[in-house]
């Protein structure tokens, strides 16, 4: 689909045809709390024996240890049942693994391989999910930075963004490269498969900034596409998920998560369509 690149501003780009087939995906909410109150739990009960460790004592943590582990069962977008297993692992910060990677959902053989024994024989796939820490007690990496308000609400945000990817059933077009190069990165925000999970990621940053400036700006007497413009401007300046990508985005994509975030807010009551 061509599309028309006028200006950088997403009020201009906003199509008139406000609903869209593409949307982001809802995630089952409940794997997302239970998840992150074990994972709070396990993170604070570390720092709590950080912080008696004395000068030369061991870490409370060793290198590579899996400090937390959930199986789950979700529905897929399809409607059908799939098995899968969340898991937190605690690496030193001189592990280059998986380079700058807070997680990513995987499948079952790609665990088998790397990490063998993990998974049970019924888990379809994995979230994996990294922490990189340092046994320096007051360092930016320490366990009670890591169980900081700050760190658990990026924990969080990884974790829904994985769990849109286990809720998909589409798969990667292109294959992972984690080199960061401009034309890596151009490929895996422009893949479909990443496009629904930050399309949601989108939505979750924007939500309540979108619907407060939506009401004010209606409540001057704007008429609605304006105000969806205006409200879409203003909040996704807000979301860190759009700064990130925007740049990398083709036209095409940038419409589709758009119109997916035009059509979502329309489907929860934050846009009413006469």
């Amino acid at each position: 689909m061509a599309t028309r690149r006028t200006s950088r501003r997403a009020s201009s780009r906003v199509s008139r045809r406000l609903r869209s087939n593409a949307r982001p995906i809802k995630i089952d909410e409940e794997i997302v709390d239970v998840t992150m109150r074990g994972i709070t739990n396990a993170l604070r009960e570390i720092a709590r024996l950080d912080k008696k460790r004395k000068p030369g004592d061991p870490g409370v943590v060793k290198p590579n240890e899996l400090i937390f582990y959930l199986p789950w069962q979700l529905h897929d977008v399809a409607g059908k049942d799939k098995r899968i297993a969340i898991a937190l692992f605690a690496l030193p910060l001189r592990d280059k693994r998986f380079r700058d990677l807070r997680g990513l959902q995987t499948s079952k053989a790609w665990v088998d391989r790397i990490m063998p024994g993990l998974l049970g024989s019924d888990e379809e796939s994995a979230v994996l999910l990294f922490e990189r820490f340092s046994d320096d007690a007051k360092g930016p990496r320490s366990w009670a930075s890591i169980s900081g308000p700050k760190n658990l609400a990026e924990i969080r945000a990884t974790l829904e963004h994985e769990i849109v990817h286990a809720t998909d059933v589409a798969e990667p077009v292109t294959r992972a490269d984690l080199s960061g190069s401009e034309a890596s990165l151009r490929r895996y925000y422009n893949d479909w498969f990443e496009l629904r999970a930050h399309m949601s990621d989108t939505l979750n940053d924007i939500r309540s900034a979108f619907a407060e400036k939506l009401r004010s700006t209606l409540g001057k007497g704007t008429p609605l596409p304006r105000a969806v413009g205006e409200a879409l401007d203003f909040s996704l300046g807000k979301s860190e998920t759009w700064r990130r990508m925007d740049r990398y985005l083709t036209p095409r994509s940038r419409n589709l998560i758009l119109k997916g975030l035009v059509t979502a807010l329309e489907d929860e009551g934050i846009i009413t369509v006469e």
